[in-house]
């Protein structure tokens, strides 16, 4: 999130707070709600609530202060946090559900954390929380002294772990309400467990050739009616096809990069501090000693002949210019094994302590008073590697955080004793192995690159080709047949959106894509019709046209079931394979046996080994629920009449019901099924709640 500042480093997670103060506790206690009643900028209502646009950007700023994400990916996660957590708790205060300060404190500082505080403060690689650091934020907020934005920030984030606590325990009243009675457990054994092998003849849809179907819109209405819940929309949704024209870097776009890079070799290899050098020209250092295997394809067939201090560049890597500088050479293992004692600290007190602590360990274990492993049992507060007499076994370079990795790594021989510092405490750590696979040298590399990016002139270029491509085109049929011509083009079509969308398959979501469909939903904008000029597309965090985009309105989905004409090119492939499936049980109506059905129609006879009916599949025909019911409910070696499935038509015979060896018991199985349907419940709620609530969504028409 914005208001964090995250810096990561090889698991190391360092939490710097930015802005805001605040005095009392719980925060969300001390921030009221804006009015929002204001119409102008109503962005919509759920259940007569209302959220104002101005509310929507103010949390947005305080949320996302910083971050690169697109503002419609923003404001889509506030409409949705808006949404949830109104439906969530009007439901919670009807039966009773709150979240209690304590409880909320638990899941800011204490030992059930929130999984909205382990996603922000948790380590990404590790998974630790630096708990030292919300202990800091604990302190500061009762003292009054936090940071001045910081009361926004922690307000919102308070109701977003409320409403994500209250979802948790409307879940679970649901959940406590799942019971299997027996005679369902019963019956859902004898479904899983009695198998049947049946003899069957298939025939697929492919019999029949495209050419010998004539599909009517009365077939694509037939089909439409058999699955409206599928075809039945809440609101109205449009698609949009799309032409493509990737704007790239010419040769004199190349040539100005490099010449960037260039500039700059003499001051790069003459930096006497190459931290600040770096920093002040947005480049990078290597934490680690690269094996020649890990460095740039260019940068391997040279460094070994480079000195300390020595530049290499500049070089091209996919669409960045980069320039190398080596900063040290080292012999570095593949893997190093090693064992541990930690003692865990949090406060300056504490690491205090800890590292008299492990000064004595390390001083009994180099005299022989005492054997590392012992000690890791008794003091390593590493519990998972403790019970192993803190073998942490073999690691690759990186794995661990950076203090720990550097003491593993350089300058460290087998056997050696090396005390180090984590954010996690004080360790002490024994090289006990080492392994290396050929060359044994790393190297430390500071690098400075430029990315290859299309100048103005040459996005220029690109459109003035666009628009030449585009003159003379006012119908489909004259695009497709210009398309024909320029075989690296074509006519991308993307799934269906809503007038509030920002986000197409063929486009990056952002306010390219937000245009586009604005123009779609245009009352002016009709179907077949194709944009008068072409839409630049910036990708979010540059500010250069990645590509031009000629959109075709080519459907309008409206609301309710779907009609022939907005769903027809969807539904084309599918009603073919349910007409020829039609025509092929009228063609099988005169076979009465497997072997006249496989006779007529050149296939045949084969068998389904072990067939379970809840699953409505089986291995060699998939997933046909219609063939699978049928196995079931004929009687043993009785022939079924002709049987459509999805994919062809099928006969059955089944001739053996399987015993198998295991039967789960009632008891087990009322467990198993009622674990199960708690599980499908997650999610599930909340959605059957929103389909109940009166919602109002305005968007489109603010954004």
């Amino acid at each position: 999130m914005g208001i964090i500042t995250s810096i990561r480093k090889r698991g190391g997670l360092l939490i710097t707070l930015i802005g805001l103060a605040v005095a009392g506790f719980v925060i969300m206690d001390v921030v009221q709600n804006r009015n929002m009643s204001n119409s102008v900028t109503n962005v919509g209502q759920v259940d007569g609530k209302t959220l104002d646009f101005n509310e929507m950007r103010t949390m947005e700023e305080i949320l996302y202060q910083g971050s690169d994400a697109d503002e419609f990916s923003k404001r889509e996660y506030i409409w949705n946090y808006f949404l949830e957590n109104t439906i969530i708790t009007e439901s919670s205060e009807k039966v009773g559900l709150k979240v209690g300060k304590q409880e909320l404190l638990d899941m800011e500082f204490g030992v059930n954390l929130s999984p909205i505080m382990l996603q922000r403060y948790g380590n990404p690689q590790t998974g630790q929380i630096d708990m030292a650091q919300l202990q800091n934020v604990k302190d500061q907020i009762q003292k009054g002294t936090l940071p001045a934005n910081m009361v926004s920030f922690w307000s919102i984030q308070e109701k977003e772990i409320i409403k994500g606590r209250l979802e948790e325990k409307l879940t679970n009243l649901f959940a406590k309400a799942i019971y299997t009675p027996t005679w369902q457990a019963e019956l859902i054994i004898q479904d899983q467990t009695k198998p049947i092998n049946s003899l069957y003849v298939k025939v697929p849809a492919t019999y029949i050739g495209d050419t010998e179907v004539k599909l009517t819109d009365a077939d694509f209405q037939k089909y439409i009616d058999n699955h409206k819940s599928v075809y039945t929309n809440s609101i109205e949704n449009r698609i949009i096809s799309t032409v493509n024209f990737a704007v790239t870097v010419s040769k004199a776009d190349s040539m100005a990069a490099n010449q960037q890079i260039t500039d700059k070799l003499e001051s790069f290899k003459a930096a006497t501090n190459d931290s600040s050098y770096i920093t002040a020209n947005n480049g990078t250092i290597s934490d680690v000693y690269m094996k020649t295997a890990q460095l740039d394809e260019p940068l391997k067939k040279v460094v070994s002949g480079l000195s300390v201090g020595d530049t290499y560049g500049p070089y091209y890597i996919g669409t960045t210019v980069k320039a190398a500088k080596l900063l040290g050479k080292s012999a570095v293992a593949d893997s190093v094994e090693a064992r541990h004692i930690l003692i865990s600290a949090k406060t300056p007190q504490e690491f205090e302590a800890a590292n008299k602590k492990i000064d004595s360990v390390q001083l009994a274990i180099k005299s022989g008073q005492a054997k590392f492993a012992d000690v890791a049992k008794a003091l390593s507060t590493d519990s998972g590697s403790a019970a192993r007499g803190g073998n942490l076994g073999y690691s690759p370079q990186g794995k661990m955080v950076k203090p720990f990795n550097d003491a593993m790594f350089i300058n460290s021989s087998i056997g050696q004793l090396k005390k180090v510092q984590t954010q996690f405490g004080v360790h002490l750590i024994e090289i006990t192995g080492k392994k290396t696979l050929g060359d044994a040298n790393g190297y430390k590399l500071a690098y400075i690159s430029t990315e290859l990016l299309p100048s103005e002139a040459t996005q220029n270029i690109f459109l003035a080709s666009v628009e030449k491509f585009m003159a003379g085109i006012s119908s489909v049929e004259q695009l497709n047949a210009k398309l024909q011509k320029n075989p690296g083009l074509s006519l991308q079509k993307s799934f269906a959106v809503n007038a509030a969308g920002f986000a197409l398959q063929s486009v990056p979501s952002g306010q390219g894509s937000r245009d586009i469909i604005k123009w779609a939903f245009d009352p002016k904008t009709k179907v077949g019709q194709i944009a008068s000029t072409p839409f630049a597309i910036q990708e979010v965090g540059k500010y250069h046209v990645s590509q031009y985009v000629i959109p075709v309105l080519t459907a309008i989905i409206p609301e309710g079931v779907g009609t022939v004409a907005s769903l027809k090119s969807e539904l084309t492939q599918m009603v073919m394979v349910e007409k020829k499936v039609e025509m092929l049980a009228e063609k099988a109506k005169a076979s009465t046996t497997l072997e006249a059905m496989a006779q007529q129609f050149s296939s045949k006879v084969d068998t389904l080994k072990s067939v379970i009916f809840v699953t409505g599949y089986a291995q060699g025909i998939g997933n046909e629920p219609n063939v699978v019911a049928n196995i079931f409910s004929l009687p043993m070696n009785s022939v079924s009449k002709v049987i459509k499935g999805r994919n062809g038509i099928f006969m059955v015979k089944p001739y053996e019901t399987l015993t198998p060896p295991n039967v789960p018991s009632v008891v087990d199985a009322k467990r198993f099924y009622s674990s199960t349907m708690k599980q499908q419940l997650n999610g599930r709620l909340v959605e059957a709640l929103k389909n109940n609530a009166e919602i109002e969504d305005n968007r489109s028409s603010i954004y």
